[in-house]
């Protein structure tokens, strides 16, 4: 998706009249435009097509797995991970939020996908807040993972839900009874009780047994990795390259310049050999595959040497390999990769790996 410039405030405001476009508390300018957002970054951060394109991509799967459509164009404030400033100065928490009212969301770089799932779900009512933060977290572009707060606690709650173990619950209740039971109780006028138990068959304390018997310790992400693949070249070798330009859809801004990702899928457990031209290779599991059981140690040795989860790094270590010249060696179990390549400045990157006999 090709970075589009917006136009400056007071003449959005001309052409969209009253609403979050001309918002006279706007902590900074909209200056990207897509299909359904306005976007501004803080301290003047560039964004690439890539990252206007996750973005978009999130917006169209939730919308996909919500049966909804986003109502109208939402103005995201949005500031980097390295950003010294935050939200909070527009939200209740330094995290991030999102206003229906004016469709308007403030956020950190993590939190931004948790706050476009609420303005999505805006065609699904105003559910209570265990499920409204439940569904963000649960349809975010990360993993769940079992939190402290039982479900009978956190069904309560209205200001102080524990977001991870309400993102859980309602994930394990979507892998459990599906997508449209969740959906029949976010749109249910009963109360939320009556509503969760009339809809799913089970009273809460049996939900609550059923979850706690037969939850995983991690639920993965609904929609992920949705990069080009490496390319098997002959068996047991495969190669991708990136045109790594910040106006193609598939380069993202990075610390060090511009990156790119592409997928490897591996069938086999065994030793593989990566080489690579980019400034920097990088590579880390897939978050597509729940996790039974929480890691001990820091090793998940079964899971290889780039496991998709340690209790180091819930979210699953990523690992810089050294590619270039003789290359580096590493132990991978069967399964899907993402192999991120850096560069300083704009130009072409390849990679290459493999499979050792």
């Amino acid at each position: 998706m090709t970075p589009t410039r917006l136009a400056s405030i007071e003449f959005l405001a001309l052409l969209v009249g009253v609403g979050s476009a001309c918002n006279d508390d706007a902590p900074f300018e909209l200056t990207y435009e897509t299909e359904n957002l306005r976007i501004g970054v803080a301290d003047g951060r560039e964004l690439c097509g890539g990252d206007l394109d996750r973005l978009e991509r999130h917006v169209a799967n939730v919308e996909q797995l919500l049966a909804t459509q986003l109502p109208g164009k939402v103005d995201v404030y949005l500031w980097p991970g390295q950003s010294e400033s935050g939200p909070g100065d527009h939200c209740s928490n330094d995290r991030g939020c999102f206003y229906r009212e004016i469709s308007t969301i403030y956020a950190r770089e993590s939190e931004v996908g948790h706050e476009l799932v609420h303005a999505v779900a805006i065609p699904l009512g105003d559910p209570s807040a265990m499920w409204s933060e439940g569904l963000a977290e649960a349809l975010d572009m990360r993993r769940t993972f079992v939190g402290s707060v039982a479900p009978s606690d956190n069904f309560f709650r209205e200001e102080d839900v524990d977001y991870p173990s309400a993102g859980h619950f309602v994930r394990w209740v979507w892998a459990t009874h599906g997508p449209q039971v969740v959906r029949d109780v976010l749109t249910d006028p009963r109360e939320p009780l009556e509503a969760f138990e009339a809809t799913t068959g089970q009273t809460l304390a049996e939900a609550e047994a059923d979850y706690s018997n037969s939850a995983p310790y991690s639920f993965g992400q609904l929609a992920p990795c949705q990069h080009p693949q490496f390319v098997e070249t002959e068996p047991g070798s495969w190669s991708g390259s990136i045109e790594l330009d910040c106006a193609n859809d598939d380069t993202f801004a990075a610390p060090m310049g511009l990156g790119g990702f592409r997928v490897l899928d591996l069938d086999e457990r065994a030793e593989y050999r990566f080489h690579s031209d980019a400034s920097a290779l990088m590579i880390q599991r897939c978050p597509d595959e729940d996790i039974l059981v929480k890691p001990e140690g820091d090793d998940f040795e079964a899971q290889g040497e780039v496991p998709p989860s340690t209790s180091a790094a819930p979210e699953g270590p990523v690992r810089v390999i050294d590619a270039q010249g003789e290359g580096e060696t590493l132990e991978l179990a069967a399964g899907r990769y993402e192999l991120i390549l850096l560069s300083e400045e704009a130009r072409a990157v390849s990679a290459t790996a493999t499979r050792l006999p």
